[in-house]
């Protein structure tokens, strides 16, 4: 018996497919990377500790989108602030997805990437790298222990612990 799996199509995936991955922050610039299972729309929200948040629509200038293959959509953000993000405070974000009239945010569509006791992903601008980590990617069948578990403990501690 030969059974095939029904076909794939877009309205039968989810909206995000991969990350969001956040590539560089600078008080500055933000730039993030997320592959949708079509082109999407997009929004941004900071919340800096102890300052309003900023909340941001990715537009053409701000969010360019690029077809990989044939259900997939690399959506690559890049923001300039007009107004630097703050130093050695903790920066709350969200990445919001627009899709039939909802707007979803991580929380809703990967709640399994914020840590425990969260509302949201959070990074951080330091004014002053004392510690550097580097990652490269996976090797599933390497004999060594998954480095990444242990830097996603390490960035949980330093979220209840920010000014370390």
């Amino acid at each position: 018996m030969n059974e095939s799996a029904p076909p794939v199509t877009p309205s039968s995936l989810p909206a995000v497919l991969a990350g969001p991955l956040l590539r560089r922050l600078q008080a500055d610039r933000v730039v993030i990377w997320l592959v949708g299972s079509e082109p999407l729309t997009l929004g941004l929200a900071l919340y800096p500790d102890g300052e309003a948040p900023r909340r941001m629509t990715l537009q053409d200038e701000t969010c360019r989108m690029l077809r990989i293959g044939t259900s997939a959509w690399l959506h690559l953000i890049d923001v300039r602030l007009h107004s630097p993000l703050p130093l050695d405070r903790l920066i709350e974000y969200d990445l919001l997805v627009s899709r039939d009239g909802v707007e979803q945010g991580i929380a809703d569509w990967a709640p399994h990437l914020i840590h425990q006791g969260a509302g949201r992903p959070a990074c951080m601008v330091r004014s002053r790298y004392d510690d550097l980590l580097h990652g490269s990617c996976r090797k599933p069948h390497h004999a060594a222990a998954d480095g990444l578990v242990a830097v996603d403990t390490l960035v949980a501690q330093a979220r209840s612990a920010p000014e370390r």
